[in-house]
């Protein structure tokens, strides 16, 4: 007799049966799925039902063996783990599951589609290991298409949380649609893959994004009017996948903001650019310093922009010796492709308003193989007025009036493609260097330079290789007059 374990899904498109052998671990599936018309796009929920009954008991009677000693029994009960998630298909495997466990006097455990996706990826990969600690997934389908943050759960095993989601059209339905508009059957992905798979070139594609989230709605029209101009079809199943990917690759950028208050440390995910706040509770605040001891905002407050993993600590008057300072504080991130051939570099700045006025800020660049890659060396030739006519100096003035707004926070300088032609940037490492000019409250000009990040711009994302980490008490200051 073999103890096995009986799972089972009756999702919008297939009838799924397993069982999970206890001995070896090794997994023996039935499925079947639900027969849609030839060009039609799915199913109504009614004729859903109806054919997952039909084909069920065919499906457990090939799937069973007189041998097995059934231990519990697994369903999917709903699409997601979210209130009010439900979809009539799925009560076909619940009712059946119900009654196994009922007629075998053993446990019962039910769990949403979504999870149970997870937990098969997982198990196929080989990662179970990864439900001890938060990580990513992503679910693409005709339903659902969503970035969840997945995390350990005692009671349930884990808990997923959208963190990106697309707004309208689902990645499956895309595919299908693209695929039935090419004259493929339903569903389409298996088909449509193989399609693209024999386009070699790229396409350019662009994620239409909306905050975190993300739009594919446009994908069908788009791919209709390639259609309609003569494309081949390989090609417009390439830009239909492509889309969809350059949209998920988008979702996949999130990153960790700890916030550290009177020793307390709270740490929350963010999507790539999202609104984030860190607020200080306690009095006598001073200011906020990230990872590096950089001061970043004197705003108790403190509203920014998430572009990459970050730690902020306030500090307080009984933190500090000196709590006062009158230096300006610049900090270089990296830097961002356009789809119109521009660069964007992020940049982040804490300048004392009630000493400086800022009047521009910008980007210094420079090759590798022109000022080599000596920190010594880069730290007192990447300046603006060092001589050398191998930095460049892009330089952005800020607005009458802002000069006191424009003080604190993020900031970019986005430089357009034909500066960066003109100059020969790109295809090997950059060194950049984010400064801020300001005059002083006697009317001095000042240049108050940041840490040095060095850039590969040879690749589509301008990667960001490393940075130079500098303390506060070692960034340049330099006369401007």
């Amino acid at each position: 007799m073999r103890n096995v374990y009986l799972g089972i899904d009756t999702s919008n498109y297939t009838t799924s049966t397993a069982v999970l052998h206890e001995r070896d671990k090794s997994v023996v599936q039935q499925k079947k799925l639900l027969p849609v018309k030839q060009g039609e796009l799915g199913l109504r929920q009614s004729d859903a039902v109806f054919h997952h009954t039909q084909q069920i008991p065919d499906l457990l009677d090939a799937l069973w063996s007189d041998d097995y000693v059934p231990k519990a029994v697994g369903v999917s009960v709903k699409p997601r783990d979210a209130e009010g998630s439900y979809m009539p298909c799925f009560s076909v495997g619940a009712g059946i599951a119900r009654v196994v466990a009922k007629t075998h006097g053993i446990p019962l455990y039910s769990f949403s589609h979504q999870s149970g996706h997870i937990g098969a990826a997982l198990y196929g990969a080989g990662r179970l290991d990864l439900l001890s600690h938060p990580f990513i997934a992503f679910h693409v389908s005709g339903g659902t298409t969503e970035a969840v943050l997945v995390r350990p759960d005692k009671e349930r095993i884990f808990t997923a949380e959208i963190v990106s989601c697309s707004l309208d059209l689902k990645g499956g339905q895309a595919v299908d649609r693209v695929g039935v508009m090419l004259g493929l059957s339903f569903p389409a992905g298996k088909e449509l893959e193989q399609l693209a798979l024999q386009w070699k070139q790229p396409c350019k594609v662009k994620a239409s994004v909306k905050g975190q989230d993300f739009s594919l709605s446009g994908i069908e029209n788009q791919c209709k009017k390639l259609l309609e101009t003569g494309h081949p079809k390989e090609e417009i199943a390439r830009f239909c996948l492509d889309s969809i990917l350059a949209a998920l690759d988008y979702a996949a950028q999130t990153f960790n903001v700890s916030v550290v208050d009177k020793g307390v440390k709270t740490t929350t995910q963010y999507s790539w650019e999202t609104k984030a706040t860190a607020k200080a509770k306690g009095t006598g605040f001073l200011y906020w310093t990230d990872e590096y001891g950089n001061i970043v905002s004197t705003y108790k407050t403190y509203y920014f922009k998430v572009v990459k993993d970050t730690t902020l600590t306030a500090v307080y008057t009984t933190d500090v010796s000196s709590p006062t300072s009158e230096k300006a504080f610049i900090k270089t991130n990296f830097a961002e492709k356009g789809d119109d051939g521009s660069l964007t570099f992020y940049s982040e700045r804490c300048v004392n308003y009630k000493s400086y006025k800022i009047l521009s800020h910008g980007i210094l660049l420079a090759p590798s193989s022109a000022v080599g890659n000596d920190y010594n060396t880069l730290y007192n030739s990447l300046v603006c007025s060092g001589g050398n006519s191998k930095v460049l100096v892009y330089d952005k003035p800020v607005a009458e009036g802002q000069t006191t707004s424009k003080c604190y926070g993020l900031f970019t300088v986005a430089i357009p493609e034909s500066y960066l032609t003109a100059n020969g940037l790109g295809g090997e490492l950059w060194y950049a260097r984010a400064y801020v000019l300001v005059e002083t409250a006697d009317g001095k000009l000042e240049y108050h330079y940041g840490d040095i990040g060095e850039y590969d711009l040879s690749q589509e994302k301008a990667q960001f290789v490393r940075r130079t980490d500098v303390k506060n008490d070692n960034l340049l200051v330099q006369s401007a007059d």
